[in-house]
């Protein structure tokens, strides 16, 4: 069972997806406004799965990237939040397989040596 708030809430995603996938010409504001709840929660999903902001934010960024293109593909058969997850999640095993995650670490760790002080070496 559902709280009003709830179904309210729930009406406000529909009326927004259904503007954006018509092509309204303020899709883009509404999508923004659509997501805004969700991006603590997604960044902090991508961090469980990455362990490092700086991916967390790549991820997170290709997630809303992908979601927008695609929102046309949403049918509403489950709820929003939960095709937003998939979606970051599918990112993240995407990020990992690829092994951007590991050149990043990588050109951190080479980065930090480059910075750190020279030894003098008698």
């Amino acid at each position: 069972m559902h709280s009003v708030d709830s179904t309210c809430i729930q009406n406000s995603e529909r009326e927004q997806i259904a503007k954006i996938q018509a092509g309204h010409p303020l899709a883009r504001n509404y999508f923004d406004q659509l997501v805004a709840s969700y991006l603590s929660p997604l960044h902090r999903r991508c961090m469980a799965w990455l362990g490092c902001p700086h991916d967390a934010d790549d991820v997170l960024q290709e997630t809303l990237v992908r979601s927008y293109r695609y929102i046309h593909a949403y049918r509403g058969e489950a709820a929003f939040r939960s095709w937003l997850y998939a979606i970051a999640d599918n990112q993240c095993r995407s990020y990992l397989k690829n092994g951007r995650h590991w050149r990043n670490v990588l050109s951190q760790m080479s980065f930090r040596k480059k910075l750190e002080p020279k030894k003098n070496v008698r």
